[in-house]
């Protein structure tokens, strides 16, 4: 059967009511989103929904968080993501706010997607091609990597929105602050409350860059761009190369997927523009895509550490006291490489078909999955498996390509996960508890997982980890999703949009809803309830 994506595009090619056979899973997509939407009160404790004009493939939650004190108990959190082009526009790099429940208390009556849900506050123009991927900076989160595949790297200082949002913040406290003292003066509060909130809404002259309803204030086009047509596909990654991690030595580092199989290392010049170091080659196959990359040891800062803290941890042995890079390619190969070292150090057993995601388990909380076990690390593809590796036992690479004198003999996976029934695209870890694992498909789902619960099984492995959650907000392939490393179990993803001709071709099919809904191109930030979720680690609730 085809794949949803594939389908999709067919349909939104050809004629749509020739194909009755090809529209009903259109038809089934549809009514699992239309019952999807009528269930977010019953699963979310938050769910918040954007609609842009063009659809967006890369987003990331930014950890940049300000208490709303208009409305006790919520927050906003910063939401950074791009658009590709679709039209004559430029493609831009957004950086919004959402409305989130910071303390789960209460339960969303529906989707929220209003205006004040969602605010965008700046917008940076992107003229170099469409941004396939962005990545901020853990050790300086205002240094953002945009990657345009074909065309070139990216860099944007994003500091003067985040000074933005800061005043924003302030201004609304002070508006807050004086709302409450005129009301105890006996002043006339209702009517000075209302026309505050109007003047909010309408933008006034002096709030004009808060971009509430609007596009936001312009942010300018990036601060160095890189042209470089070796640059393909999404892989892009930020890793530190310093001794132990601490950045003394070399600093933080860009890593990006090349042309041949090659992962590209760059360097952050004063001046902001980007230095090619290196690049290493002989991992992947020469004519292998490297389809993703991820960074992982004690460089990464955990949820609500400073950078300095999460670097004085060590995952154990020499390796990963600098830190890992991992890559992940269409030759089937998961590589981990040292990076001081051109060539790979450890590999992952090798799967049948491509590998599209590799993912390191956070160190910020220093345990295992409740098993004794090792640093973890996650890798999942077109074979629609995820198998979490303990990596302690990988095989290393002999001195000849990597993979020609296979040393991962006997070396067996954790856990194999088999809920998707699909591409998986990608995987990542929760950076509150490397025990919560999240995945997503091309058939418009993310599923969240728990490592430490598991289920006995009468065969094969022993135990299986339990699948928490099913996010079915989408009904096109999320090629991105990003954990918050501000609140906890909260995501945002993104997804295309279905042509609207194919929904209407879709209620028309016999037996069909006649009210089947248009799925936007949306960008969601969500949480699962509350009692789904295990109790955070890092937080007595």
């Amino acid at each position: 059967m085809e794949s949803a994506a594939e389908l999709f595009k067919s349909l939104s090619d050809e004629d749509c009511s020739g194909r009755d056979t090809a529209l009903l899973p259109y038809v089934q997509v549809l009514q699992r989103w239309k019952v999807w939407l009528d269930n977010v009160p019953l699963f979310y404790s938050a769910c918040v929904q954007f609609t842009d004009v063009w659809p967006s493939n890369s987003i990331q939650l930014y950890p940049h968080i300000h208490l709303e004190p208009t409305a006790p108990g919520l927050s906003r959190s910063a939401v950074l993501y791009g658009n590709r082009r679709e039209s004559d526009d430029v493609p831009l790099l957004i950086l919004a706010t959402c409305l989130m429940d910071g303390l789960g208390k209460s339960r969303p009556t529906q989707l929220q997607q209003d205006e004040d849900a969602f605010r965008k506050v700046c917008s940076f123009t992107h003229t170099i091609g469409d941004i396939d991927r962005i990545r901020y900076c853990p050790q300086r989160p205002a240094l953002v990597a945009v990657k345009s595949a074909g065309t070139a790297l990216s860099l944007y200082d994003v500091s003067p929105a985040l000074s933005l949002l800061d005043r924003i913040s302030a201004e609304e406290h002070g508006t807050a602050a004086a709302a409450e003292e005129e009301e105890e003066e006996g002043v006339d509060s209702i009517k000075a409350g209302e026309d505050q909130s109007r003047s909010k809404e309408t933008g006034g002259e002096d709030d004009e860059p808060t971009g509430v309803g609007g596009s936001g204030a312009d942010g300018g086009g990036p601060i160095s761009v890189l042209e470089s047509p070796a640059q393909e596909d999404v892989s892009l990654t930020w890793g530190c190369c310093g001794p132990h991690g601490s950045g003394d030595d070399g600093g933080v580092r860009l890593f990006s997927g090349l042309l041949g199989g090659g992962v590209g290392e760059y360097a952050v010049r004063e001046d902001g523009s980007l230095a090619e170091v290196t690049v290493r080659r002989g991992g992947h196959d020469a004519d292998a895509t490297v389809v993703d990359l991820a960074w992982g040891g004690p460089c990464d800062p955990g949820p609500h550490k400073p950078t300095a803290e999460a670097g004085t941890r060590t995952s154990g042995g020499a390796l990963a006291a600098s830190g890992l890079l991992g890559s992940a390619g269409t030759d089937g190969r998961t590589l981990l490489w040292d990076p001081r070292q051109r060539q790979p150090a450890l590999q992952a057993p090798r799967c049948r078909r491509d590998v599209n995601t590799v993912a390191f388990a956070s160190t910020a909380d220093g345990g295992g999955c409740g098993d004794g076990t090792g640093p973890l690390l996650a890798t999942a593809g077109d074979e629609g498996i995820i198998r979490i590796y303990d990596i302690r036992t990988l095989g290393s690479c002999g001195a000849s390509a990597c993979g020609r004198l296979s040393r991962t003999a006997g070396v067996t996976a954790l856990h194999r996960l088999k809920a998707h029934n699909c591409r998986v695209l990608q995987v990542s870890f929760s950076p509150h508890s490397r025990s919560l694992l999240a995945s997503s498909d091309d058939q418009g789902r993310v599923l969240v997982w728990d490592l430490d619960r598991t289920t006995r099984l009468d065969e094969g492995l022993d135990t299986r980890p339990q699948l928490l959650f099913v996010h079915a907000g989408h009904t096109l392939p999320v090629d991105d999703f990003s954990w918050s490393t501000e609140l906890y179990g909260t995501l945002a993803s993104v997804s295309g949009s279905i042509n609207p001709e194919v929904v209407a071709a879709a209620r028309a099919y016999p037996g069909a809803e006649s009210d089947l809904p248009q799925p936007p191109s949306a960008v969601q930030v969500w949480r699962p309830s509350w009692n789904i979720l295990p109790t955070d680690p890092h937080c007595k609730r």
